[in-house]
C-alpha cells in the first residue's frame, strides 16, 4: 500500500470540535469521498450527545448540496429554452405561408 501525502483540512472545519467520528468524515470530505459524508453525516448527528458535533456534522453534509441559485437558473434556462423554440418555429411557419408558390403547371395531353 501505497502512503498518502497527509492532505490541508479545509478552513471552515477550524471552527469544528475534536472529534474522532467527526474527524473521519472532514477526511474524508477533504479527499473527496462525498458519498460517505452524505451517508454517515446526518447518523453521527442523530447518534452524538454533543450539539456542536451534530451541528458541525450537519454543516458538513449541507456544503454538499447544490447550490439553490443553480436550481433557479436551470429552470431559467429550461424556459428561455421553451420560449425561443416556440418563437423559432411560429417564425418559420409564417414564412412558410407567405412565400409565394408557383402556379399550378397544366399538362397537355396530345393526341
Amino acid at each position: 500500500m501505497i502512503p498518502t501525502a497527509p492532505t490541508r483540512r479545509p478552513k471552515f472545519t477550524e471552527g469544528y470540535p475534536n472529534d474522532p467520528a467527526l474527524d473521519r468524515l472532514v477526511d474524508a470530505f477533504t479527499r473527496g469521498n462525498h458519498k460517505l459524508v452524505r451517508d454517515e453525516a446526518e447518523a453521527l448527528a442523530k447518534t452524538t450527545d454533543d450539539a456542536k458535533v451534530a451541528e458541525a456534522a450537519r454543516d458538513l453534509r449541507r456544503r454538499l448540496d447544490p447550490d439553490p441559485l443553480a436550481y433557479v437558473l436551470l429552470a431559467t434556462t429550461a424556459v428561455l429554452l421553451v420560449v425561443l423554440a416556440a418563437w423559432a418555429i411560429r417564425q418559420s411557419k409564417r414564412f412558410d405561408s407567405t412565400r409565394p408558390t408557383a402556379p399550378p403547371t397544366t399538362v397537355q395531353i396530345v393526341k
